[in-house]
């Protein structure tokens, strides 16, 4: 078999091409460098409100029947209400109490919540405490505080004991 050049040219450009097509292949196949893809993030940040109470709890002097007493001072006067720096949200301060003061050697002997009284500015009205939630102040910022004053008024021949309450300060976003 013999073989003439221009046959040997063909075979030769063929070879050739199939060796280009596979290099080509080849380097298509490769992964292309610098490739860059995306996604997103998210997060949801709810509002958050906390509150602290300084100068608790509420304690008064022994009260003679008949007589009003201030809270003693650092312990009720004044209890302070900060909106903490943490919050993301203005507050609403609110406060309401237990029905009544309950003697603690005989409960029976209680007198009402509302013969205790606070004040936010010692120079305004005295507003009476009771069972129901009352708004005190609006609106404050994150790290700021408000001052509550208290003071008792003992009923006329009220037994003698020692009388507790609960009193419930509340934050509200604003």
């Amino acid at each position: 078999m013999h073989m003439t050049r221009e046959k040997l040219d063909f075979r030769l450009i063929g070879a050739l091409g199939v060796a280009a097509l596979a290099l080509l292949l080849v380097l298509s196949a490769s992964p292309a460098a610098g490739v860059t893809e995306q996604t997103y993030a998210e997060v949801t940040v709810p509002t958050y409100l906390s509150i602290t109470l300084t100068n608790a709890p509420i304690n008064f002097p022994s009260t003679n029947p008949g007589s009003t007493s201030n809270a003693q001072s650092g312990s009720g006067f004044p209890l302070t209400v900060t909106n903490d720096a943490i919050s993301n949200t203005n507050a609403n301060f609110s406060i309401s109490g237990d029905q009544y003061f309950n003697g603690t050697t005989n409960p029976s002997n209680g007198f009402p919540i509302t013969q205790m009284e606070y004040n936010t500015s010692l120079d305004g009205t005295w507003t009476s405490v009771t069972n129901s939630t009352t708004q005190f102040a609006g609106n404050i910022a994150p790290g700021y505080s408000v001052d509550v004053y208290f003071r008792v008024t003992i009923p006329s021949a009220q037994a003698a004991d020692t009388y507790n309450t609960t009193v419930y300060i509340t934050g509200d976003p604003a």
